[in-house]
């Protein structure tokens, strides 16, 4: 099941959060460097690795932010239909799909204590996973 919404991606109450990361490994939307765009191709391939973590890891519950836009460059109209379809097999996993909100970005700072919310797995397994697929793609 997915379900899209706006808001805070890391106060959603899910098993694991993804968190994007690039193949620099800095934290920031999914693309080969942190100076770069995103590129959709580097989206899909995060995306079939990222199914594939779901099942190995037997996660009920994820939220997914809108991977490659704001600072990505790409448009949600793209992307959100590949999240769509990669992940609707999932029938048994509740997805929840951050969909893109204007305004300015949360405190960095923050980020890190808001993340560990009782309940959520390490956001970091999540960026590794999303980091190899960028390995694997590049």
């Amino acid at each position: 099941m997915i379900e899209l919404k706006t808001g805070d991606v890391l106060r959603e109450d899910v098993e694991a959060l993804v968190n994007t990361v690039n193949c620099v490994g800095f934290m920031g939307p999914t693309k080969r460097h942190w100076r770069s765009k995103s590129r959709i191709e580097d989206i899909e391939a995060g995306l079939e690795t990222l199914v594939s973590v779901i099942l190995e890891q037997r996660i009920r519950s994820i939220a997914i932010p809108p991977l490659g836009t704001g600072l990505g460059g790409l448009e949600w109209a793209d992307v959100c239909p590949r999240i769509e379809r990669a992940l609707l097999p999932l029938a048994d996993v509740r997805v929840v799909l951050f969909k893109p909100q204007a305004g300015p970005p949360p405190n960095p700072g923050s980020l890190w204590k808001r993340a560990h919310v009782p309940g959520n797995k390490p956001i970091a397994v999540l960026t590794v996973i999303m980091w190899l697929a960028c390995e694997m793609a590049s």
